[in-house]
């Protein structure tokens, strides 16, 4: 697709990347693409996808752009009706630049991998139990830190449901995370390590959550939500959410 100024020769395709027209005010582009083998198959199955994300947006300080490329594999092995193996691989970039010099430390560029296999349990429609593994590196660039993040650790969650009203969830992660920089050890408030901790600190982890959601008559469902997360060395945050829904 290319757009064109009548008689004025100017050509500007908009899928073009990056985009340099300094009047472009905001720009998105989101690009999923997934291919499949043995989707449908009881036995095995894999799929394969890459994503792409471009944003450019004019701040009060400047032009903000952020870039994102993601390949992933996800291995599923179905061992008998009721217990699943699954294997994801995910590797990739993510970039985040100012144009002013002022915003310098929220700068960054990612390289990101991730490998996570999990055993999945199943008991008719009524019960899933999920246990896993999950390594992460992440590496920013020198030029913008050279933070070196890695991750190890386990995650559990489970769902049941209660007839067809009502249903449990719950959830348990625990993250052991080596955390430098080229200066030795960063500041763990910065922008950046925060982006890259994602709100979590060096040393072990603690998250979890617990959901109940029940439907009242036909239209309306009640929902109890609470999250917990404990930081190494930091006390823990609890949040609890409520929430009426009415389907219509």
């Amino acid at each position: 697709m290319v757009f064109q100024v009548a008689n004025s020769g100017i050509q500007w395709n908009p899928f073009k990347d990056p985009v340099q027209d300094t009047a472009l005010i905001t720009r998105t582009m989101i690009m999923a693409n997934t291919f499949s083998f043995n989707r449908t198959d009881p036995h095995w199955g894999f799929d394969v996808s890459n994503t792409r994300n471009s944003a450019k947006s004019l701040l009060t300080y400047g032009f903000e752009s952020r870039q994102s490329n993601e390949w992933s594999t996800r291995l599923r092995i179905n061992m008998n009706k009721s217990v699943a193996l699954t294997t994801t691989i995910k590797q990739g970039s993510s970039q985040l630049l100012n144009s002013s010099s002022n915003f310098d430390s929220s700068n960054y560029s990612l390289r990101l991998y991730s490998i996570e296999p999990d055993l999945i349990y199943t008991h008719k429609s009524n019960l899933r139990i999920g246990i896993g593994y999950r390594l992460s590196t992440k590496l920013n660039a020198m030029e913008w830190g050279g933070q070196n993040y890695s991750s190890t650790g386990l995650n559990s969650d489970f769902k049941y449901n209660i007839l067809q009203s009502t249903s449990i969830q719950g959830k348990f992660i625990f993250s052991n995370i080596a955390y430098t920089s080229k200066e030795g050890t960063p500041s763990f408030t910065s922008p950046v390590s925060y982006t890259i901790l994602e709100g979590l600190a060096p040393g072990r982890n603690y998250e979890w959550g617990l959901d109940f959601t029940k439907r009242l008559g036909g239209s309306l469902e009640i929902s109890l939500q609470y999250d917990g997360r404990k930081p190494a060395g930091q006390g823990g945050i609890n949040t609890g959410r409520a929430a009426l829904r009415a389907i219509l």
